[in-house]
């Protein structure tokens, strides 16, 4: 058995805009103030682009992909 995956951390999306609204407001942060204190905890030291990931998924599933291990 061969495993690869992705695991990029927080991607933008709005599903991750709307979390970071209901996290800002309960810690009586702006939004963008939250993101900035918290990007220093995420894998890239910001939020990913959800290009960015489908980039790295289609080449790991390409015939040029790795396998056997998990990409940040």
């Amino acid at each position: 058995m061969l495993v690869t995956g992705a695991s990029p951390g927080p991607v933008k999306t709005a599903r991750w805009d709307s979390l970071v609204a209901q996290q800002a407001k309960a810690a009586g942060h702006g939004a963008e103030n939250y993101v900035r204190e918290r990007s220093q905890e995420f894998p890239l030291g910001r939020i990913a682009l959800p290009e960015e990931v489908a980039d790295v998924v289609c080449f790991l599933a390409s015939e040029r992909g790795i396998t056997r291990g998990v990409y940040l």
